[in-house]
């Protein structure tokens, strides 16, 4: 997601639900622009948003995030890396394969 809407780290794990809110508002003109191709974020901000108590929104203060929270943070990240890789990895054997069949013919 492009970096504006997108809080620091620190800023989640203080005031997680304030944060997420403001990366949800963010998102927004993102996912207007992106209509039916946005189904996959769509998807992860609602389980993202699941995750959530229905009291979470009305605690005030809010409790911060323990220190599990940075180890779910960067897994998650990494597994988000990893699925771009292979997707990347994908795309250019798919050109490779089709340059081939063009030259063949």
């Amino acid at each position: 997601a492009p970096a504006a809407a997108c809080p620091t780290p620190g800023a989640l794990s203080k005031k997680p639900v304030e944060t997420w809110r403001v990366i949800s508002e963010r998102l927004q003109p993102y996912q207007m622009r992106l209509k039916s191709k946005a189904t996959r974020l769509n998807d992860l901000i609602t389980r993202i948003t699941a995750q959530f108590e229905p009291g979470d929104f009305d605690t005030k203060p809010e409790k911060p995030l323990t220190g599990a929270y940075l180890l779910g943070y960067h897994n998650q990240r990494q597994v988000f890396l990893n699925e771009w890789a292979d997707r990347k990895k994908q795309a250019e054997e798919n050109k490779l394969n089709n340059i081939q069949i063009i030259e063949e013919k």
